[in-house]
């Protein structure tokens, strides 16, 4: 291509998803366990997945590991972390840069108690455990930049009355050294299954608890990385029962997602979204309408992509996209394996979904990857209209010596190239014309913005 043409020429609105086979991810297992919803098992950085579950028969229950450094293409082999032997369980995992949070729980001797590891490292090497506390159940862990927070719940016995609490911890030094435990309910009854989400400075917490006489979702949230808190406030309406809640940050928007049994006494998962930083919050809305029980959704965002996976008792696993509005449903596994506890993330344009499976004869860890999921686009207009910018495909038919990419008001702009297969070609700024491209078909988008305009953009 030697003279300069409009990108528009080649430009893909919706590119076809495509899911790949189902793919056994543990390969040391005999009775493997994801954590519940909240406490996320399934994180990326960059390209790099990373992946932490526990196995309750191998030499005493034990949390394991593994990552893949190419969007899911190939995978380390499967790292014990926890002592041999021993009772560890509950994993949850964070990644800022190239450092990873664990969380867990654990018995060592008669003590019951949550613990942190780290890796400085991107998952190559770990550093020992780090004992958090005595409140053990539910730990999960966010972290952005050098602060991480850990989330954990415990149970309080006086006299013959027992009343759990949610519980909060926090570093400012990457996990070296760990603040005071704050607490975070304050109410009779139950409050549990914590789950935290985190962007800048802003931290959230979400939990069930029952001081109402139902089950109901309730949320804290801090402007100031956890130093100060605002008040607990009641966020869903359930009439019957609302469970599980998770909870995921994309700048100003929040995103919980439960399980609820208002209708017919039978689970069905719910979202409810705010737009400015959770001071308000919109409607609740029903999500699944597949017969059974819904349950554990888990959900991220990616520019204008939203998506969603759950489970559906006694068995099916079930995935949900939004770019403006929700997609149908898809049925990712069938519930001959008994498919539950998935969890879901991007990288680039990659979808990634683990879950546990039963078609081995007992529980194992199992994964599939849409290459091209994450690409579905908003629609755009040119001629000096800006609309917001997504995701763009580009069929090369001959070698293609340049490419330059004009958004205005953001010449410093960092964007991606990645290949069919879902494979990170080439990453860029705007100003700057890389060269030599061959044959193919490619993927470009932005990285690090979630709703900037583009205007023009030109191949050479």
């Amino acid at each position: 291509m030697k003279n300069t043409i409009s990108f528009v020429l080649c430009l893909v609105f919706i590119v076809s998803a495509q899911w790949s086979p189902d793919r056994k991810l543990s390969t040391t297992d005999s009775a493997t366990q994801l954590n519940e919803n909240m406490g996320t098992c399934l994180v990326t950085c960059g390209d790099t997945l990373h992946v932490v579950w526990c196995d309750t028969k191998n030499n005493g229950s034990a949390i394991y590991y593994k990552r893949s450094c190419d969007s899911g293409v190939t995978w380390s082999a499967d790292t014990r972390l926890s002592a041999t032997p021993g009772h560890a369980e509950f994993p949850a995992l964070a990644c800022a840069g190239s450092t990873l949070h664990l969380v867990f729980r654990d018995t060592r001797g008669a003590q019951n108690a949550s613990y942190y590891k780290r890796s400085l490292d991107g998952g190559a090497t770990w550093e020992p455990d780090v004992f958090l506390d005595t409140a053990y159940w539910w730990p999960s862990v966010a972290a952005s930049g050098s602060l991480v927070y850990v989330v954990l719940n415990d149970t309080i016995i006086s006299g013959s009355v027992s009343n759990s609490e949610v519980y909060f911890r926090r570093s400012l030094d990457n996990g070296t050294s760990w603040g005071p435990l704050q607490r975070i309910s304050n109410a009779a009854g139950r409050s549990e299954d914590p789950a935290i989400a985190t962007d800048g400075s802003h931290v959230y917490l979400a939990w069930n608890d029952n001081r109402t006489g139902i089950m109901q979702t309730w949320i804290r949230r801090s402007s100031d990385s956890g130093a100060t808190w605002g008040p607990e406030a009641q966020l869903t309406n359930s009439t019957v029962f609302a469970y599980s809640p998770m909870i995921h940050a994309h700048g100003p928007d929040i995103y919980i997602p439960w399980e609820d049994r208002r209708n017919n006494n039978n689970f069905d998962i719910y979202l409810i979204h705010s737009s400015d930083f959770g001071a308000h919050w919109g409607a609740e809305e029903r999500l699944s309408q597949d017969p059974g029980a819904s349950a554990y959704p888990d959900i991220v965002r990616d520019g204008q992509n939203i998506h969603m996976v759950w489970f559906n008792i006694p068995g099916a696993l079930y995935y949900l996209h939004s770019g403006a509005t929700w997609d149908p449903a898809i049925r990712l596994v069938d519930s001959a394996s008994n498919p539950m506890q998935p969890f879901i993330a991007v990288t680039g344009p990659v979808v990634h979904v683990i879950w546990t499976d039963l078609r081995d004869g007992h529980r194992a860890i199992y994964y599939k990857r849409n290459p091209t999921g994450n690409l579905k686009a908003a629609a755009v207009s040119f001629g000096g209209r800006t609309l917001p910018f997504s995701n763009f495909h580009c069929t090369v038919t001959q070698t293609l010596t340049a490419l330059f990419v004009n958004l205005p008001g953001h010449e410093k702009a960092t964007f991606s190239l990645y290949d069919i297969s879902g494979r990170k070609v080439r990453t860029f700024t705007g100003d700057h014309t890389p060269t030599d491209f061959s044959q193919g078909i490619y993927f470009l988008r932005p990285e690090g913005m979630r709703s900037e305009p583009v205007r023009i953009m030109k191949l050479q």
